[in-house]
């Protein structure tokens, strides 16, 4: 079935779709989950910091960036949706341009290349997730951000 939210772009459709997936992040360890909305309530909820998952994430400064994203002082649970998540990964997204840009003229030893903001988004995505980061580079590493395997990451189930 058709996902009548899947977006306005390819990019979008791609931050939506491999959450919900058990071939690509999802896995089979979220039982719960009954519906794509399900899953997608679920990750926003521990983003936020609310709900189920409250307490969820070991570190969490998410309200904090979602804030500043989207000059916003709303709650995590109005502010942290999945549409709001999927709408930052699809503007960000389209950013990665690989060959001759700010990222590779600082990996390359400008240190002037990125700017404040930029730098701050590299450390977050850099850092492991139990030094204060968000521990992307564990799977999109490497020059182009991947090491060209596959990682089935299922959320994590707890009993309540």
């Amino acid at each position: 079935m058709a996902d009548s939210n899947a977006g306005e772009s390819l990019v979008e459709a791609l931050s939506r779709f491999p959450v919900t997936s058990v071939q690509e992040m999802r896995g089979n360890a979220f039982v719960d989950a009954s519906s794509n909305q399900d899953v997608r309530s679920h990750l926003a909820q521990r983003i936020g910091d609310y709900g189920v998952e409250s307490g969820g994430l070991a570190t969490n400064a998410w309200l904090a960036e979602f804030r500043k994203a989207f000059n916003s002082e709303a709650d995590a649970q109005s502010l942290i949706t999945f549409d709001n998540i999927d709408l930052a990964l699809g503007q960000y997204q389209p950013s990665f341009i690989l060959v001759d840009n700010d990222w590779s003229r600082y990996v390359k030893g400008n240190n002037n290349a990125l700017k404040p903001a930029q730098k701050r988004g590299a450390k977050l995505f850099f850092t492991q997730a139990a030094e204060g980061g968000a521990g992307c580079v564990n799977c999109h590493g490497g020059e182009r951000f991947t090491n060209d395997r596959f990682f089935n990451l299922p959320f994590e189930y707890r009993v309540y």
